[in-house]
């Protein structure tokens, strides 16, 4: 076998803590073996792995016998089902294991020595997924063990190896000292990547072209998961607030594209791992079991599980499972979602008696046209009615005059309203996620130049004291844009807003409320150097404050000190990745741009996982973005070579250009714009296309 590389973060690669793993997905696998590295071809898997004594091996099955030859020691694992070459995993390292024992399967977690303490948690939450999924699906797990696997270095979030999950340490290891913000993170990921156990790795897409299925089925599945078994931490509004949120966004520009896309290469593939393939996908999902009903969509997908285990299905396999259980003809307005790229905004007016509904694409750029089958949802008068709007324009007639109106009920639909007049909407009773959502429209409205800013900001000013998690978080991560946009020409919004949030959130006892708290101090650290003098005292007592407020003192001591020093000291001391990432953040946030020479020159010290947060970051922020500009373009091919190796492919370049390019751009945007053409590869187009399209919409706000 060829040295292992602690370059890169794909295939098989060697940590700098020494710990020997994989990562297959998409095409990896081929890298370590000879295979045919495609999802419809599957095989059994016999594993024999010969390591030094006082090694431990991990893989997707448990270990049949350990043979000794007196120099080294032989792992032989049992024989694994059929499954693709992608869901392999070969761990070796020197692991601490805890174990639940307490019924079948067993599962363990996993840690490099030193680590287990924060091992408990996660391994209640994942024996409440298994008992929740195996209810759900009417389908047992199908192997003897399970493993969930912290890896000090992984790329992604998590993955889904068969028996073998392996996961970002901070996004499985947890315990009473950690942030809510970090538990509620733990069980999506852990819900997400259990999911897969049986939709991904039980029954296993074709090609990659439904890679979207998948994935948007897990993170669907993940967050009905959290609303049932963890209600207090407000799961079904996350969902919107992270998923079907930032989907909308990313589905609004020319990079977009349908939820089934045809890939022929392994760049696209790994394009595919995106927003639209799971947040929109995901929200889709949620549209169509709100038509159907919930019970016709779990038995439709247990249908569906029944009929292709152990072997591999297309999208239309679930649908028409789906439509056979359901009796609704799901299969024609998925195909029509699913096939066409954006969504589209509802313009609703009434008169009288009749609402009129009138739809378009909505973008944040000229695109092509679309016309969509949308179930719509509307209450009316405080009635609840739906309407399939399959065509340009159509008029409800009710039975009495129309007083009070909201479309998207519950914010079900993935799509905008637009409405003649918001007076209509404000009689109505809108919840939380109603409010949001509305705001989001409109926001969106402000973005793509359908409305001016007054009207966003009146609607802020609106909402400045209603009480809601998701309007109040929604809220303030776009008055978090619009500042890193234009820090002079915002601030005084955003302050108005944070600090009037502040107010009615400190003190909650609830952890829903210490979470929305624990955002919104973290933000008004950022923007309002005062807070940040006053809340950077905590920052000597990091290890005995609340761990709500660990993030925002440090945020704060950075704001206030910009002390790259203490903060990568901090940074390389701590052990877990939690406290990693707030010192990350504390770097991050900056305000002495001429300190960032000082972060790059200790670039080998950081986790190569955190190397795009690091750029992502100092681009984003409006006191380090002039210098990092000339940063950046003087220093491009190091940038480059840095996301090739680490991504194992042109993809992780690609990522970069399309998050940080356009932040750079609101310095210069005619340098920047030709840097883009200079630079420009015909395999990234997409990529290229989200950074000018994303520059268009900021240069917008400034």
């Amino acid at each position: 076998m060829k040295r292992l590389s602690s370059q890169t973060l794909v295939g098989i690669y060697k940590t700098k803590e020494g710990m020997i793993t994989t990562q297959f997905e998409p095409n990896f696998a081929s890298s370590m073996f000879p295979c045919v590295d495609n999802p419809e071809e599957k095989a059994v898997f016999k594993l024999s792995v010969r390591v030094k004594k006082g090694l431990s091996v991990i893989s997707n099955m448990p270990v049949e016998r350990i043979e000794d030859d007196g120099e080294k020691l032989t792992y032989v694992f049992m024989d694994t089902p059929r499954m693709s070459t992608y869901l392999l995993y070969l761990g070796i390292g020197n692991f601490e294991e805890v174990v639940d024992d307490s019924a079948k399967p067993k599962i363990i977690v996993a840690t490099l020595k030193g680590r287990s303490d924060k091992a408990k948690f996660p391994l209640e939450v994942a024996r409440k997924t298994l008992a929740f999924y195996e209810n759900y699906f009417k389908i047992p797990y199908q192997l003897p063990k399970l493993h969930l696997i912290a890896v000090p270095e992984f790329l992604a979030g998590a993955m889904e190896n068969w028996g073998a999950i392996t996961f970002r340490e901070s996004a499985l290891l947890a315990d009473e000292n950690s942030s809510i913000i970090t538990k509620t993170t733990v069980i999506a990921v852990i819900a997400h990547e259990m999911a897969h156990q049986w939709f991904g790795n039980l029954v296993t897409l074709k090609w990659w072209d439904d890679l979207w299925l998948n994935e948007s089925f897990a993170t669907f599945m993940a967050y009905k998961f959290g609303a049932k078994v963890y209600p207090q931490l407000g799961f079904d509004g996350l969902f919107y607030f992270i998923e079907t949120v930032s989907a909308m966004l990313e589905d609004s520009i020319s990079s977009t594209h349908p939820i089934e896309a045809k890939v022929s290469n392994p760049v696209e593939i790994n394009e595919l791992f995106d927003g639209i393939s799971y947040g929109k996908g995901a929200s889709v999902l949620r549209m169509i079991e709100a038509y159907i009903g919930e019970e016709n969509f779990r038995h439709g997908v247990i249908n569906y599980l029944n009929k292709f285990k152990f072997s591999n299905a297309k999208g239309e396999d679930l649908w028409n499972s789906l439509s056979e259980i359901s009796r609704e003809n799901v299969n024609e307005i998925l195909k029509d979602w699913i096939t066409k790229p954006g969504y589209p905004v509802i313009y609703v007016s009434a008169e009288g008696n009749k609402i009129r509904l009138k739809q378009e694409r909505f973008s944040l750029v000229p695109l092509e046209k679309f016309t969509y089958k949308v179930p719509v949802t509307l209450e009316v008068n405080g009635k609840l009615i739906t309407k399939l709007l399959d065509k340009e324009e159509d008029v409800i007639e009710m039975n009495e005059e129309v007083k009070s109106l909201k479309v998207n009920v519950d914010r079900s639909g993935f799509y905008r309203v637009y409405y003649e007049d918001l007076d209509y909407v404000f009689k109505a009773n809108l919840n939380d996620k109603e409010l949001a959502g509305l705001f989001d429209d409109y926001f969106n409205f402000f973005m793509a130049g359908m409305v001016n800013y007054n009207v966003a900001e009146a609607l802020i000013r609106k909402l400045m004291n209603f009480k809601g998690y998701i309007t109040s978080s929604l809220i303030s991560q776009r008055l978090s844009l619009l500042y890193s946009v234009n820090p002079n020409k915002y601030e005084g919004i955003a302050k108005e807003f944070y600090l009037s949030q502040v107010r009615l959130w400190k003190g909650s006892d609830d952890e829903l409320g210490k979470m929305v708290y624990s955002n919104l101090i973290e933000g008004l650290a950022f923007i309002d150097y005062d807070f940040a003098l006053g809340m950077s005292e905590l920052f000597q007592y990091y290890d005995r404050i609340d761990p709500n407020l660990k993030t925002a003192s440090v945020i704060a001591y950075s704001v206030v000190t910009s002390d790259v020093n203490t903060l990568m000291e901090k940074y390389k001391g701590y052990t877990f990745d939690e406290d990693k990432q707030r010192f990350l953040n504390g770097l991050l946030s900056i305000r002495d741009g001429t300190r960032i020479s000082q972060v790059f020159s200790q670039i080998h010290e950081f986790k190569l996982q955190d190397l795009f947060s690091i750029v992502v970051g100092y681009a984003m922020n409006p006191f380090t973005r002039k210098t990092f500009f000339d940063f950046f373009l003087s220093q491009f091919n190091m940038f480059k070579d840095y996301a090739i190796k680490v991504s194992g492919g042109l993809w992780g370049l690609g990522r970069v250009i399309s998050e940080v390019v356009p932040y750079l751009g609101l310095e210069n945007p005619e340098e920047i714009n030709a840097f883009l053409e200079k630079i420009y590869q015909k395999e990234l187009d997409r990529d290229f296309r989200s950074a000018r399209d994303k520059l268009t919409t900021l240069l917008r706000l400034k």
